[in-house]
């Protein structure tokens, strides 16, 4: 089995105009991803898959960081606690689970990542501006560890179908998933996306390699779309639950305040 899609991508970090353009050319992430497919079941209309994702990420910090970045105590520990080296060492995981029979079908996915960088001790060597006080000041939160060093979680649950009312067309979906209108092309949530489900920012800022739909966090909810005439479409959904955007941790690389939850 052979890696593919394999990115390389300088990434602009949070500061003032010169910090970033020092760090236009200090920052590279490597991605690869192999994907594995399997029918486990299928006969007639009934179709059972289960498909794999496995996707690598390391990011390196070329130069030391800028006197700049570091001149707010409160905004200070996410560059504090890296020195040039690998800020993320990261392999995740993505299992989907689909069953369809005829017009109708259940999926269930989930995922989850290990990140070694968030397993040891930070380069932080000014104890005077760390803010947590639940940690020494070369030690990453516990919540920060499970954020971005270990942690799985489910992303969809729902069941789905087609059939026709009366002589109109219809579909729905009803369960946890994401659910998009539009995107836009570099960052998904500026679009009408943002206000239809929560964004993870970490996977967006982070994992150049992911998938545009794991850049946005599931939701319970119910959908369901018509087609009166053929060039006319109408579509309704209802979310039965709020979720907030998933931010870096304080005190993770890109993260930008270190106060934020």
């Amino acid at each position: 089995m052979k890696p593919k899609n394999v990115s390389i991508q300088a990434t602009p970090v949070r500061g003032s105009r010169r910090a970033a353009f020092l760090f236009a050319s200090s920052l590279v992430c490597l991605s690869m991803r192999a994907a594995m497919a399997a029918e486990l079941y299928h006969d007639g209309d009934l179709d059972v898959r289960w498909d794999n994702t496995l996707r690598y990420t390391a990011a390196v910090r070329l130069l030391p960081r800028d006197g700049e970045l570091v001149s707010n105590p409160n905004w200070d520990d996410g560059d504090r606690n890296f020195s040039p080296g690998l800020i993320s060492n990261r392999l995740d995981l993505l299992s989907e689970f689909d069953v369809t029979d005829g017009n109708f079908g259940l999926r269930l996915s989930a995922s989850g990542w290990y990140d070694d960088v968030y397993h040891h001790h930070t380069d932080n060597d000014s104890p005077a501006t760390f803010n947590p006080v639940s940690v020494p000041h070369d030690e990453f939160t516990k919540d920060v560890r499970m954020l971005h060093g270990t942690d799985a979680q489910l992303d969809d649950a729902f069941v789905h179908g087609s059939f026709d009312l009366g002589t109109i067309p219809a579909s729905f979906r009803l369960g946890r998933y994401v659910l998009l209108w539009g995107e836009s092309l570099f960052f998904g949530n500026n679009a009408i996306a943002a206000g239809q489900a929560p964004t993870d920012v970490i996977r967006e800022l982070g994992q150049p390699g992911a998938y545009a739909k794991e850049n946005f966090l599931p939701v319970w909810q119910g959908s369901i779309s018509l087609q009166p005439w053929e060039d006319v479409s109408l579509s309704g959904y209802y979310q039965f639950q709020w979720r907030k955007n998933r931010l870096p941790g304080s005190g993770s690389y890109f993260s930008y305040a270190d106060y934020q939850d």
